[in-house]
């Protein structure tokens, strides 16, 4: 009967394995983006799980978008898979390249890269200096995103030595705009738009810098996810970013999802291989 109980117990919280806080402030100065969603794991039972001296290993990630949509509510899917394997995940804001219109109206300008970057680096300055309050390792966290979200994740990883996460995991995301648009994504000239904050032409130096490409290393590392028919981004960008690992011989794992399974923009870590690799990935290089 006690066995009963437990498993029923375990049914009634296992889908909700973290206590959840929102709308924390990393940034009082950025209204309305600097804030970010807090995901605590839990065990079965609702206690902390372990965390032991330096706390939890931690995952920030970063919604997608095109740079000119989204919001952090995206990581409670993600929060929703990793936190039962014990990290700790954070989802930030930040600044849209696409006006927002607030609830009272107001219009929030959007702005131009690479002010998304100089964000997300503020909130990853932020967490390590409050790591403790948080129950994170400052030592031990990687970016992860999706889409354009990905992208902003390997930047988080490759753009500035003196503050970078573990590793960038990126997923279904964009590495080198420097190439013909039709073979970086959909929609190519209106979110380049915005994103570089004027219509094309745009210079080599322009494209150069919001492309991660030219920043990988052989100290790199780097998980890469991405389905063979994505019709967003296209697979071509994760060959790129692959291609460029193995050339300079850093730490990385490729997943390219075939057929089927490669229909799957935003959502490839539904598929059970490439979650596996994903978490084997992560706990390789974070526990």
């Amino acid at each position: 009967m006690r066995l009963l109980s437990v498993f029923l117990l375990a049914s009634l919280v296992g889908c909700s394995s973290y206590d959840l806080k929102s709308d924390v402030s990393y940034d009082q100065t950025n209204v309305p983006y600097g804030v970010f969603d807090w995901y605590r794991p839990t065990n079965l039972l609702g206690s902390p799980i372990e965390v032991g001296p330096k706390g939890l290993p931690c995952v920030v990630y970063v919604h997608g978008g095109g740079w000119m949509m989204g919001d952090k509510s995206a990581g409670k899917k993600f929060a929703d898979k990793v936190c039962s394997h014990g990290y700790a995940v954070v989802s930030p804001n930040y600044h849209l390249t696409g006006d927002l219109t607030m609830p009272d109206g107001t219009v929030v300008a959007g702005k131009p890269w690479p002010i998304q970057f100089e964000n997300l680096k503020t909130f990853l300055i932020y967490l390590r200096a409050n790591a403790a309050k948080f129950g994170i390792d400052p030592d031990r966290i990687a970016s992860v995103g999706v889409s354009a979200g990905g992208h902003l994740a390997q930047m988080l990883h490759l753009r500035d030595p003196s503050i970078r996460t573990v590793t960038g995991c990126d997923l279904d995301g964009e590495t080198d705009l420097t190439q013909p648009g039709d073979q970086v994504m959909d929609n190519f000239d209106d979110i380049m738009t915005k994103a570089m904050g004027h219509a094309k032409p745009w210079t080599l130096a322009e494209l150069t810098d919001i492309s991660t490409l030219p920043l990988v290393t052989k100290d790199s590392k780097l998980f890469i996810l991405h389905g063979e028919r994505d019709t967003n981004i296209f697979v071509k960008q994760a060959d790129l970013l692959a291609a460029k690992c193995q050339a300079v011989g850093c730490d990385y794992d490729y997943v390219r999802l075939p057929g089927a399974r490669g229909e799957c923009h935003g959502n490839c870590l539904d598929d059970c291989q490439a979650f596996e690799r994903f978490i084997k990935w992560l706990d390789r290089h974070l526990k």
